[in-house]
């Protein structure tokens, strides 16, 4: 079940993290756009099935990777991408992925970036979900 996966995957993870004052220092972007509030997976089923099935998700501001682990369980054929410039976030995302079955990591990647650095070609569906 895809519910109980993401349920595993994500069990210690909070939905909502703020970043430090340092964090935010350190990458030169404003306090308020680092904040990460992420979509519930209740949500994100209702959103993805009002789409075509098939093809490459990509997720700029990723966070924790919630919605790219969620289109990779919800998509067994599909991949997903996901792009976070907060460092910790994005290993917490890859604390959560390594914690689902090989065949859905295996469709799963995560970048550490800025998203407006990170090319759009491939791309089927694209997220900007902004807190």
């Amino acid at each position: 079940n895809s519910y109980v996966e993401f349920c595993k995957a994500y069990s210690a993870i909070p939905y909502f993290e703020r970043p430090s004052t340092e964090e935010a220092v350190q990458l030169g972007v404003p306090f308020r756009s680092l904040a990460a509030g992420e979509i519930l997976f209740p949500s994100f089923c209702a959103l993805v099935g009002d789409l075509e099935k098939g093809g490459t998700f990509l997720d700029l501001g990723s966070g924790s990777g919630r919605a790219a682990v969620a289109w990779a369980l919800l998509q067994p054929t599909n991949r997903a991408i996901g792009v976070e410039i907060r460092p910790s976030l994005h290993q917490t995302a890859l604390q959560a992925v390594g914690r689902l079955p090989p065949s859905v990591q295996r469709r799963l990647q995560l970048h550490l970036g800025d998203l407006f650095d990170f090319p759009l070609e491939g791309a089927d569906v694209i997220l900007v979900n902004s807190t």
